[in-house]
């Protein structure tokens, strides 16, 4: 199905599977498009949407249940006011553009084709114009508020707590997080106290009480190599959820600097709340 290709080039894939996500949004940015990714794992808000401001939305067409169709519920009602087009990625055929219809959605388009030339899928040509007209700039980010200060109290109280470890042989995380990663460090009250720590996405999470080797990469890219605790873990739910498998981890060894880093991060993005038992 051909496109029209879209005005404002930040373009949202909504796609679980994580290695072709990062292979479609390889694939838009060497096309010339601002292209970012999310998981239905991971949740789309208004806020969200409000904060990326896309001029295109790509739904995995596969996707389905209830974190399906509350993305979708989400994305109509905020198109009008993004001026943003929905599509749904899929095989092509009669079944993609039906589902399309059914949905609500503007249009289909073949995922294969977006792999391979996204701006012939979209509509955008093979080649681009002699003279392109720059992009539109998107709108800057809203400041967020910072979290409560009794909340960075805690955090900062809780870092200071160092305490050692065992040392080699030890399992490894390497995890990135940033304003909508599924790793993000978490505020958890618990029957054995008040606990923070870092959520680590991941299907098989280590035994409580594991230590293990973790690489922490921030905003900017800047690094913390160090070892955590698992204090808690997150089986996978079938049911809709706002977060993904994973585990609760209590950081060690942190520098003077990590911690730094850490508390300027938190005034972008506030941590999750977990209530363990």
């Amino acid at each position: 199905m051909q496109q029209q290709p879209p005005q404002n080039r930040r373009l949202l894939v909504v796609e679980d599977d994580r290695l072709l996500a990062e292979e479609l949004r390889a694939s838009l940015r060497a096309a010339g498009f601002d292209a970012e990714v999310v998981s239905l794992a991971a949740g789309l808000t208004p806020e969200f949407l409000a904060r990326i401001a896309p001029g295109l939305i790509l739904l995995d067409a596969s996707a389905g249940g209830l974190r399906a169709e509350t993305v979708r519920q989400v994305v109509l009602g905020m198109r009008t006011r993004l001026g943003a087009r929905l599509l749904l990625m899929g095989a092509p055929g009669p079944a993609l553009a039906a589902r399309a219809r059914e949905l609500g959605a503007d249009g289909a388009v073949d995922k294969a084709q977006l792999l391979r030339d996204p701006r012939l899928a979209l509509g955008a040509g093979t080649a681009p114009a002699a003279a392109p007209a720059p992009a539109p700039v998107p709108p800057p980010l809203p400041k967020r508020a910072p979290p409560p200060p009794e909340i960075v109290s805690m955090i900062e109280e809780e870092l200071a707590r160092l305490t050692p470890g065992p040392g080699e042989g030890e399992p490894s995380f390497h995890v990135v997080v940033d304003l909508f990663s599924e790793n993000n460090f978490f505020l958890a009250k618990t029957t054995a106290g008040r606990l923070v720590g870092i959520f680590v996405a991941t299907d098989l999470p280590p035994p409580v009480g594991s230590i293990v080797r973790l690489t922490v990469v921030l905003l900017g890219g800047y690094r913390i190599e160090t070892r955590a605790e698992v204090t808690w873990t997150r089986e996978r739910s079938h049911f809709s959820s706002r977060l993904p498998p994973g585990a609760g981890m209590r950081m060690l060894d942190l520098s003077d600097e990590d911690k730094r880093r850490i508390r300027h991060f938190l005034t972008q993005r506030a941590p999750y709340s977990y209530t363990g038992t």
